[in-house]
């Protein structure tokens, strides 16, 4: 700012003095034009040599202020003066622009030669920033040539910035980190800065769908997060260089957790975007848009209010239909925390979940209830959907699709004491097969986090379509199969009976389904159940609870064409941590998203680590007696943590 007011005086000063001049030699205006141009350029020429990226800085400047909005957490781990080592994940070819708009520093960039060399009408900018082409096919002699030049720019007290992954992310997830940067560190005590963009997936210049962003994908500035991490030593090997990045990119999600709104609030804004558009069907014939579905859910929650007035907590007995969706979200809208009751546990374990919870009100349906006669239920506590519904008059329907239309969202999903973002959504127990059943408190932060980072891997579109049999009371069936599709803003289809094969091919055909979660067991059934066409729509087979054998994804594979991919949850982590996902190839880059007999990779906001059991620490650092490394041989002998924020 002082820069750009001291030359704002002074050419204003400069103009004076020329118009003058100019009129002490009776100059005509055009002779002054020419003399007032060449004065410009002869200043323009002078400021780039003594200021080089003076000018490119100031065109980041104006690109990043017009297309983002950038916040900056972490700039004081980022040295004032003196070298260091910027490593970052690569999201977007605007990258390196989000960078520099963060700094006053100049910065030296190592990029890519075939980038370099491709975009010619770039390379003046490039030189003038000192920028540093490197290949990993570049011959011996000019590979040592880039390390020496990368090693002397920290010499000479730069901070330089490497993209250790080598190539944009294809998959949203972060790639493997190549170990270049170790060369350039080596001998040296310079630190290096782990750095996390976060936001930028889906934006300009990413591969967001499997091929590269050329618009905006949205109408005001896109929020984009720049996060820098603690100093980690010059010594420190890829893989824990990789490791801070990811923690980071926890610490992404965790920040975002103070503009976090209710999931009925995100409902709503979905619903409004997306009006018209099919958004909940189900095999009994139910068919609704988002306008729809938002005005049943405000209108049930309205008849609620009153019916559940003094509990915070509301019991959900139903199976995975439109009903229970529509159930759910009513119970959100009121500030209140589901309890979705597990059906399928023992008398014991189903008493117990109503036992521990407290619960007064529970919402069910008669036709449900004649096919689990035997459930210990509280008396007087049924609260009858079809009751509920069918005695809507047409003037509270009238008055719940003008609230879904018009009225403001915080006036529709209301939080008696206001809202906080660990408050609890949904209590989601156990079987109870080991004992007393344990609930699960997921607050509305936990799911939202979950259901961005599936969002990011999966990159959903409104022509999706979800079938979808898990029931509620699992964690996969909440968050994976009511919100996701929900906050998303595409369809779901729902089926409560996930072994009826033959009905789940029938709706997959007819739905145009390319989303399916089921468990290896579900997988056998629709493999003898299914023709071969009935899945051909299908782009994403997503299985866990239990192991995926090669076997059996093969001969699925085989039969349908897509190949089930594997994924690790824990319901107390919302609940999905890793996920396998299809091979992607897109701008000459390819990118592997599984791998036989793994469950895939850590998703965006999840990292990973293997630590000693006993000491907690990192198993790098571990340090066992023989005889303890020969008892704990194997699986047994480590302890995988999966960290993320308040996630328990």
């Amino acid at each position: 700012l002082a820069a750009s007011g001291f030359l704002s005086w002074a050419g204003v000063i400069v103009a004076s003095g020329l118009v003058l001049l100019c009129n002490h030699f009776h100059l005509d205006a055009g002779a002054m034009l020419i003399v007032l141009a060449a004065l410009t350029l002869a200043l323009t020429i002078w400021a780039l040599r003594v200021l080089p990226d003076f000018l490119v800085r100031f065109a980041v400047l104006v690109i990043t202020r017009t297309l983002y909005r950038i916040r900056i957490r972490g700039l004081e781990n980022v040295p004032l003066d003196g070298p260091g080592l910027l490593v970052c994940n690569h999201v977007s070819y605007m990258d390196a622009v989000l960078l520099v708009a963060t700094q006053q520093r100049r910065l030296r960039f190592i990029m890519a030669r075939d980038r370099y060399e491709q975009l010619r009408f770039l390379r003046p900018i490039f030189k003038l920033g000192g920028v540093i082409p490197i290949a990993m096919n570049d011959s011996p002699k000019e590979l040592v040539r880039s390390l020496r030049d990368a090693r002397a720019a920290l010499d000479e007290g730069y901070l330089v910035v490497i993209f250790a992954e080598g190539a944009l992310t294809r998959t949203g997830n972060l790639r493997e980190f190549r170990r270049g940067f170790e060369h350039i560190l080596k001998g040296s005590n310079y630190p290096i800065i782990p750095v996390h963009i976060g936001g930028a997936w889906g934006s300009l210049a990413t591969y967001y769908h499997g091929q590269l962003v050329r618009r905006r994908g949205t109408l005001g500035r896109y929020p984009v997060t720049v996060q820098f991490g603690a100093h980690l030593p010059s010594t420190a090997a890829a893989p824990e260089v990789r490791e801070a990045v990811m923690e980071l990119s926890c610490a992404y999600f965790a920040d975002r957790k103070a503009q976090r709104r209710p999931l009925g609030t995100e409902f709503i804004r979905t619903a409004r975007r997306n009006w018209g558009q099919r958004a909940i069907s189900s095999s009994s014939g139910q068919q609704l848009t988002f306008g729809k579905a938002l005005t049943g859910a405000i209108a049930l929650s309205r008849k609620l209010r009153t019916l559940t007035a003094g509990s915070d907590r509301v019991g959900v007995l139903l199976p995975a239909s439109a009903g229970g969706a529509l159930a759910n979200v009513a119970v959100t809208l009121l500030g209140k925390t589901s309890v979705n009751l597990n059906f399928t546990a023992s008398r014991e374990a189903f008493a117990s979940a109503i036992r521990q919870c407290g619960l007064q009100h529970i919402i069910t349906a008669r036709a449900f209830l004649e096919k689990f006669p035997n459930l210990p239920l509280p008396e007087g506590s049924l609260l009858f959907v079809e009751d509920l519904l069918a005695g809507l008059t047409r003037g509270e329907k009238l008055r719940a699709w003008l609230a879904a239309r018009l009225l403001p969202r915080r006036w529709l999903a209301v939080f008696p004491g206001g809202f906080d973002a660990d408050r609890v959504a949904t209590i989601i127990f156990s079987s109870g097969s080991t004992g007393e059943p344990k609930g699960v408190m997921l607050s509305h932060h936990n799911i939202l986090s979950n259901i961005e980072s599936l969002r990011a891997v999966f990159s959903a579109a409104p022509t999706d379509n979800l079938c979808a049999a898990l029931p509620f009371f699992h964690s996969l069936g909440y968050t994976g199969t009511l919100w996701f599709p929900l906050l998303c803003g595409f369809s779901v289809v729902y089926h409560p009976n996930p072994l009826d094969g033959g009905v789940i091919a029938q709706l997959v055909r007819e739905n145009h389904s390319t989303m399916l979660f089921a468990t290896p067991g579900f997988l056998m059934v629709y493999l003898r159940k299914a023709a071969k066409t009935d899945f051909a729509s299908l782009k994403y087979v997503v299985c866990g609870a239990e192991k995926l054998s090669t076997r059996l994804a093969t001969a699925f594979e085989e039969k349908f064409g897509v190949r089930p991919l594997e994924g690790y949850g824990a319901t107390e982590l919302a609940p999905v941590a890793t996920l396998s996902l299809p091979h992607v190839e897109a701008g000459g880059v390819f990118q592997a998203g599984w791998k036989e007999s793994s469950v895939g990779l850590p998703l965006p906001g999840v990292a990973l680590k293997v630590v000693d059991p006993d000491t907690g620490r990192p198993e790098r650092h571990a340090r066992l007696p023989r005889q303890a490394r020969a008892d704990r041989r194997g699986f047994a002998r480590r302890l995988v943590s999966h960290r993320r924020h308040r996630a328990h």
